[in-house]
């Protein structure tokens, strides 16, 4: 049952490839209105031009541009992607929000008014739709959109920019949540390039993953207080960054993942017992056995006391049971409609064996059930996220702190033997501290896609039986193997989590600022 997620990542995804790859990079920051003059979005185009081009992509760029000039690029950028591996739209400056639409602004705006800004404004509809036309395998729109400009804090328009759909294969990146403002930044970039330019190059991430990083980065820099957000609706892994075949711990997981999706999918007692006598403590060994038992259940055709379990699920919701037994490791995770009487009987029937008294089994308390399972796997995970985000923090000073002193060896080495020895030396150590760093945010990239899916799965499924009652009094030890006393604190800020969020915080990370070290 553990890191389920996996699979989004890991299994059953094409991965892509190629030098077709086209961009639009825009960045406006000098505007008639000097009000709203920027720093540092010219920069950002030229940071991130420079990496895009070094990853194979075509790109076109835009700095300081009207309506018209974006408009135009628009167009030839669009033109360019048709039939790509990859379309990104990268935009950087002011952005607002009116009647639920957002503005990229063009740097001839003549007056702050409404109406004046939609005269000199990119849409997200135009933009959108150049990058739905081009019908790349995957589209990327990229809006470090927010910085704060006196528009808004003239009250006539709302702050920061509204949330968006976008379509098949398409991701839309953020910098910061909706209705806040981003960061121009105190360097030479605003913070959000910073960290997508720190981290779009890296190999063997997904584009999911990517972002993850950029997101933990940006919040991790800003204490919370900026945190971007992702849309998408996409299929298949795409790559910006190299795919790698990766080390032998991840070849051993892939090759675990697939001997369980094919004993799964299979569907068989022989299967199963295959997948466990190579993995008898494998990360789904759990969920083999509890596929097993349903299996039996099915066949066996149990009669319990009691309402029969065909009636009980009758007027139930089947995507919430279907959850509600993946959680519990009866059914695989799925996003595909299950037929009631195929798979869902069988597995609750099997759900139902394990009670203490099968006959009063109902549909809520398989929620119940769900839902303390559920805090007690978020719990688990938090404790490895605040761990490891200690752990990166120390990292990262220490890596600094090498650095300086790589820097300070170098103008007292000179060209001497015994200089060179010891700068070679260094070079290790930062090599090895880098090596360390690396594996403390793959483990981050797991565990944050998985508490992020345990908070949303609960938020949709649970989140009427994810209440304080389920941490007080150790209720959580019952079927899920015992709760240390440690975890109570992060079992309740959980609760807190599916509570507090909402629609409009969901693709974003901002529960990770409640683990943030001397947070």
């Amino acid at each position: 049952m553990r890191l389920f997620v996996l699979f989004a990542f890991l299994v059953g995804a094409s991965a892509a490839w190629s030098a077709d790859r086209v961009a639009l990079l825009v960045g406006n920051a000098t505007y008639a209105q000097s009000a709203l003059s920027l720093k540092n979005p010219v920069n950002d185009v030229t940071a991130l031009s420079d990496r895009l081009r070094s990853l194979d992509f075509e790109v076109f760029e835009v700095r300081n541009g009207t309506r018209a000039e974006m408009r135009s690029q628009l167009a030839d950028f669009s033109r360019a992607a048709k039939g790509a591996e990859m379309a990104l739209f990268f935009y950087a400056g002011h952005g607002v929000q009116i009647s639920g639409e957002n503005y990229l602004i063009g740097t001839e705006i003549a007056t702050l008014t409404p109406e004046a800004l939609i005269a000199s404004s990119l849409s997200m509809s135009e933009i959108r739709e150049a990058v739905n036309a081009a019908q790349a395998d995957i589209g990327i729109v990229v809006l470090d959109a927010c910085r704060n400009n006196p528009l808004a804090e003239s009250g006539g328009i709302r702050k920061g920019l509204a949330r968006t759909a976008g379509g098949a294969g398409l991701l839309i990146a953020y910098a910061t949540d909706p209705g806040n403002v981003a960061y121009d930044g105190s360097g030479d970039n605003s913070v959000f390039t910073s960290a997508l330019v720190d981290n779009i190059a890296l190999n063997g991430l997904d584009v999911r993953l990517m972002f993850g990083r950029v997101r933990q980065q940006v919040i991790r820099a800003t204490r919370g207080a900026q945190i971007p957000w992702v849309e998408e609706s996409v299929l298949g892994e795409h790559y910006i960054g190299e795919p790698v075949a990766g080390d032998e711990a991840t070849v051993a997981l892939e090759s675990e993942i697939a001997a369980w999706r094919a004993a799964s999918e299979a569907g068989e007692t022989e299967a199963l017992d295959a997948y466990l006598d190579a993995y008898p403590q494998g990360l789904f060994a759990d969920m083999a056995k509890n596929q097993k038992a349903a299996i039996r259940a099915g066949s066996d055709a149990p009669v319990f006391p009691g309402t029969p379990t065909g009636v009980l699920l009758a007027s139930a919701e089947t995507d919430r049971v279907q959850a509600a037994l993946s959680v519990l490791g009866f059914v695989p995770e799925t996003r595909a409609l299950v037929p009631l009487d195929a798979v869902l009987e069988p597995a609750f029937d099997a759900y139902r064996e394990q009670l203490a008294e099968p006959e009063f089994a109902s549909v809520d308390q398989l929620y119940q059930d769900a839902a303390r399972a559920t805090i007690y796997l978020a719990a688990s995970t938090a404790q490895r996220i605040r761990t490891d985000l200690a752990a990166l923090a120390s990292l990262d000073k220490t890596l600094e702190v090498a650095a300086g002193a790589l820097v300070e060896l170098r103008q007292v080495a000179g060209d001497t033997e015994a200089g060179q020895t010891v700068i070679a030396s260094a070079l290790v150590d930062i090599a090895s501290i880098e090596a360390a760093r690396e594996v403390v945010l793959r483990r981050l990239d797991e565990s944050r896609s998985y508490y992020d899916t345990l908070i949303q799965s609960a938020q949709i499924n649970f989140e009427d039986q994810v209440t304080p009652d389920l941490v007080a009094g150790g209720a959580l030890s019952r079927g899920a193997g015992g709760i240390e006393q440690r975890l109570v604190a992060d079992a309740s800020l959980f609760v807190n989590q599916v509570k507090t969020g909402d629609e409009a915080t969901r693709g974003s990370y901002s529960w990770m600022v409640d683990f943030l070290p001397g947070g």
